[in-house]
Formats: C-alpha cells, sequence, structure tokens
C-alpha cells in the first residue's frame, strides 16, 4: 500500500498482485480493497481497470465498494445504463458494521451523484431527481450537485 500511497503505480500493482496470490486469505474486505487499489493505478497507468473491477464484482459481489467503482468505470465512458445500474446495485448493499474500517467515500454522496447521472442520461428523470436530492443532502456544500439538483428538478 505505501507504493500506491506514494503514486508508484506499476511498483504497487506487483505487490497487490503478489497479496492476491497467496492462497487461504481469509480478509475478503482486504482483497476487495487491494483490487480496487490496483484498478486506481491501472486507471493511473493510462490502463484499462474493467477486468480488475471485474474481479472485485467476483470475488464480493455484496460488497458496495466494488458496485460504485464500476459505476464510476462506466461513468467515464458516458455509459450511462451501466452506470446507473452499478450504482443502484451498489446502493442496495448496506455497508455492515462488521469492524472493518470502510471508505466513507463509499457511504457519503458519490453513489446517489452516479445514480443521478446515469439515471438522468437515460431519460430517467424522476429517479435521477430522487437520487440527486439525497447526493446533495448528503454533501450540502458541493457546488456542481446542488445545480444539478436545479436543472434535474426543472427537467421533470
Amino acid at each position: 500500500r505505501e507504493y500506491y500511497y506514494y503514486g508508484q503505480w506499476k511498483e504497487a500493482i506487483a505487490e497487490f498482485d503478489r497479496y492476491l496470490a497467496m492462497r487461504g486469505d481469509p480478509f475478503p474486505h482486504e482483497r476487495i480493497a487491494t483490487l480496487l487499489m490496483m484498478a486506481t493505478c491501472q486507471r493511473n497507468l493510462g490502463e484499462d481497470a474493467f477486468p480488475t473491477l471485474c474481479r472485485a464484482l467476483a470475488e464480493g459481489p455484496n460488497f458496495r465498494e466494488p458496485w460504485i467503482a464500476m459505476s464510476e468505470y462506466h461513468y467515464t465512458r458516458q455509459d450511462w445504463p451501466n452506470c446507473y445500474a452499478a450504482a443502484v446495485k451498489g446502493l442496495s448493499i448496506m455497508m455492515e458494521n462488521d469492524g472493518y474500517p470502510r471508505d466513507p467515500y463509499y457511504l457519503g454522496a458519490t453513489p446517489h451523484d452516479l445514480a443521478a447521472l446515469g439515471a438522468w442520461n437515460i431519460g430517467l428523470s424522476a429517479e435521477a431527481v430522487k437520487h440527486v436530492r439525497e447526493a446533495a443532502r448528503l454533501a450540502p456544500d458541493d457546488e456542481r450537485i446542488r445545480k444539478n439538483v436545479e436543472i434535474m428538478e426543472q427537467g421533470i
């Protein structure tokens, strides 16, 4: 993880691969977090992170984090149906208080923001408004989200 935190993407990927190859790892949270960090490294190197995100989903289909990461992946490609579907799936998964430190990013406005943008771009205006209002509630100081509330509310 130190390589990751210092932006040494190639070195981080090599160590993440080594960790993921270990057998009998009883910590699925750690494996998912590792795969998501690996996907970030790949994006920062200009590589396609889709296979790594698919692996994260395969290893942790009942975790919110990989679904939201996949939603972001589709957002960057303006693949709105998949952006929306992955965000909604992620939002349907409650993040348990299981003693594992969870990234607050996945509890905050981002999942609803992604759902709103995906819904808006596929013509689901009422769904978009519902999600953008929740994103605004969770991030009241975010000017872009506030503007999206106005735009989307005018569009329904």
